[in-house]
């Protein structure tokens, strides 16, 4: 099992934190408070996503070497999602996050109406710029969430890190307690005020996790705690900025709260949560982009799925990574014949990304029959990662589906 080494969250611990690395890694002990930190220079903090039936500790646990470490994400729902996890996991795409994610630059929406009203956590492409700001992901925020908390987030106005707590206050005028409207404010600000914040740092504490970066050092952190006393969220805030840490957010907290360690549980979440997360965070080492295409050529049709004196008619829908990039309705399908679909896209990913490849197929009846039922035709998923044979499945490829009912003509190419 991973030992962490008693380290100190101080300004003064943290001058020399590069002699305590190895490798740009190092895992450390502060009371209730486990943490890893990462050199930003070799390190970057992406976007971890649930994709399959499985538990969110399965995710964790069976990630490449690369990823040092991960914890969970974003709040989620809805609320009647929790009854139906006691009976096993839940598919991530029933579960909603509060608030968008970005990961490889696209944009998965999640409830963004939820998440105008949180704060995002997240990076730059190149890795040399991370922030925390209100509400969702920006444009220029390439891998990261929101429905997080902050502890530290970016000043819009001057770059630099806003502590979070009670009130709005301002250098010039510490009575004033508006939320700042003008870039001059927003420029004067020392603290901005979270409804959010002061609940989990209140009597209602709890566990959770944090993210945070700190541009000067070129330092990451990720960490959990789990000491659930008043007052601890701000214990932590103050830290960071000791530290010299600029942008900070904390993630889903109570039972939802989780560590790895590369393939360790250091904290696992309850099991009903377990069931049910969908989003996290991952330190990850040398995670630059890679471009890909992927291109849905055509579909053999090797049964058509009719029924008698009815006509075969399938809807169709591809997506990568969650995305939709192509569909059909109501396309007219006769064995023996080939769909020509020529469905083609290209997205970015970091070496720790999954490629995740699905065809949906809906048989319909064509309307010359009814009360009738056509035959249930499977959809065709693929998960791919660099560690796949090939890497990311880069090749032309022709599969069969489960049933038998056609075969896909598809390519990845690794541009």
């Amino acid at each position: 099992m991973v030992s962490p080494k008693t380290l100190e969250l101080s300004g003064a611990n943290f001058t020399t934190i590069g002699e305590r690395l190895d490798d740009g890694f190092g895992l450390f002990v502060d009371g209730g408070f486990t943490y890893v930190v990462l050199d930003a220079k070799t390190h970057v903090i992406d976007v971890l996503l649930r994709h399959n039936e499985t538990t969110w500790t399965d995710v964790m646990t069976s990630q490449p070497a690369i990823v040092r470490a991960s914890v969970n994400g974003q709040l989620f729902g809805p609320d009647n999602m929790y009854g139906l996890a006691v009976t096993g996991v839940i598919p991530p795409t029933v579960v909603t996050g509060e608030g968008s994610i970005h990961q490889g630059g696209r944009r998965r929406p999640e409830d963004a109406a939820k998440g105008e009203a949180r704060y995002c956590f997240g990076r730059t492409k190149d890795g040399k710029r991370y922030m925390c700001l209100l509400g969702n992901p920006p444009d220029n925020m390439y891998e990261g969430m929101g429905g997080l908390g902050p502890l530290l987030m970016t000043n819009p106005a001057t770059g630099a890190g806003l502590p979070m707590g009670d009130g709005n206050r301002y250098a010039t005028d510490p009575s004033k307690k508006s939320i700042p409207a003008s870039d001059a404010e927003w420029a004067d600000c020392v603290q901005r005020n979270s409804n959010h914040f002061r609940d989990v740092d209140g009597p209602k504490a709890c566990e959770f996790c944090i993210v945070a970066a700190n541009h000067t050092a070129r330092l990451l952190l990720l960490g959990i705690n789990t000491d659930p006393s008043e007052g601890r969220l701000s214990a932590l805030r103050d830290k960071l900025l000791d530290a010299g840490f600029d942008c900070a957010a904390f993630t889903d907290g109570s039972n939802s709260s989780c560590f790895a360690v590369g393939d360790e549980m250091l904290v696992e979440p309850h099991w009903i949560k377990n069931n049910l997360i969908e989003a996290g965070f991952k330190g990850v080492q040398g995670s630059a982009p890679i471009s890909v295409r992927v291109t849905f050529r055509s579909l053999d049709i090797l049964d058509a799925g009719i029924v008698l004196g009815d006509e075969g008619r399938w809807n169709l829908s591809a997506s990568v990574a969650g995305a939709e990039f192509g569909w059909w309705s109501g396309a007219v399908v006769v064995e023996g014949e080939t769909l020509d679909l020529g469905w083609s896209t290209e997205l970015e990913l970091s070496a720790s990304s999954r490629l995740v490849l699905e065809l949906d197929i809906r048989n319909v009846a064509s309307g010359t029959l009814t009360g009738i039922e056509p035959p249930e035709v499977s959809s065709f998923g693929e998960n791919l990662s660099a560690a796949s044979a090939p890497p990311f499945g880069e090749g032309e490829w022709v599969v069969t589906n489960t049933d038998g009912f056609y075969k896909l003509h598809y390519t990845v190419e690794l541009l």
